[in-house]
C-alpha cells in the first residue's frame, strides 16, 4: 500500500514539474519576443535620428514597423519561403493571400480558369519581388 502512495507523490511531482516547465518555456519565448521587439523598434528608432528622417516619413516607418511585427511576430518570411521549392511556396502564397484574391472585387467576377491565371501571376509577381528585394539588401 505504501509503494502505491509513493508512485502516486512520484507521478504527482514529475506532472507538476513537466507542467511548470512548459509554462516556464512559454514565458521565456514570451520575454524574448517582447525583447526583440523592444531591441528592433530601438534600433528604428536610431536610424530615424541618425539619418535625420522627417516626422512624416518616420512615423510612415514605424507603423509599417509596427504593422509588420503584428503580422509576422518577427518572423522572416522570405527567408523560411526560399527553403521550400517553388510549386510549396506557390500554395504558401496563395493560402497567405487567400482571403484577398477571394474578397477582392478583381477576382470575384472571374471564371475558375481566369483565377488560377491571376494566382500563378500574382505568385510569380511575388517570387520577383522576393528575388528583387534581396538583390537590393545584398547591394548594401
Amino acid at each position: 500500500m505504501r509503494n502505491k502512495e509513493y508512485l502516486i507523490c512520484f507521478f504527482e511531482a514529475f506532472l507538476s514539474a513537466s507542467i511548470l516547465g512548459s509554462v516556464t518555456t512559454i514565458i521565456i519565448k514570451l520575454y524574448q519576443g517582447a525583447e526583440e521587439l523592444k531591441e528592433m523598434k530601438q534600433s528604428t528608432d536610431d536610424f530615424i535620428k541618425h539619418h535625420r528622417i522627417n516626422k512624416q516619413l518616420a512615423k510612415r516607418m514605424q507603423d509599417s514597423f509596427d504593422h509588420e511585427w503584428k503580422n509576422t511576430k518577427g518572423i522572416d518570411m522570405n527567408s523560411i519561403l526560399k527553403t521550400f521549392p517553388e510549386c510549396i511556396q506557390a500554395d504558401i502564397c496563395l493560402h497567405l493571400n487567400r482571403e484577398l484574391l477571394n474578397n477582392s472585387p478583381v477576382f470575384q467576377d472571374a471564371t475558375e480558369g481566369k483565377k488560377e491565371e491571376q494566382r500563378i501571376l500574382l505568385f510569380y509577381s511575388f517570387l520577383f519581388f522576393l528575388s528583387y528585394s534581396s538583390s537590393i539588401s545584398s547591394s548594401f
